[in-house]
């Protein structure tokens, strides 16, 4: 549960922690995860496991291999389905969660998602809104 809520938070902070393997990390290091939340509770202090996920993290980010913004555009659509689900979402809403590609670019990932069929459209034109299939 503790690995869902760190991966949340950061979602929360940045969508872009959606594309950051946290949670694998964290289970690949589990045996220091227990050691140190036990430590912090005998310490009554958190700064030890604080530290242990700012490190997690930080090699979670340097697992990835290439930056965001040059996933392929079917990269970033599936990033997007894994983290938006079946919730409907604009053209705007999935630009925002690649800050480092341009409005076209956006709009070209979502019309091939909806030629491919992972995408299904609601609406038209100014209103659209997708949802994943």
């Amino acid at each position: 549960m503790g690995r869902l809520w760190h991966s949340l938070i950061l979602y929360l902070y940045h969508p872009l922690f959606a594309q950051v393997p946290i949670e694998s990390m964290i289970k690949a290091r589990q045996s220091d995860y227990y050691r140190v939340l036990g430590e912090c509770d005998k310490e009554g202090k958190s700064s030890r496991f604080i530290q242990f996920s700012l490190e997690v993290t930080l090699e979670a980010l340097r697992e990835i291999e290439q930056p965001i913004d040059r996933m392929s555009g079917s990269d970033r659509v599936e990033a997007a389905r894994i983290a938006l689900g079946s919730a409907l979402f604009s053209r705007k809403d999935y630009w925002a969660r690649y800050p480092g590609i341009s409005s076209a670019t956006a709009s070209r990932d979502l019309k091939r998602a909806v030629t491919d069929k992972v995408l299904e459209v609601e609406h038209a034109k100014a209103l659209t809104r997708y949802r994943f299939t």
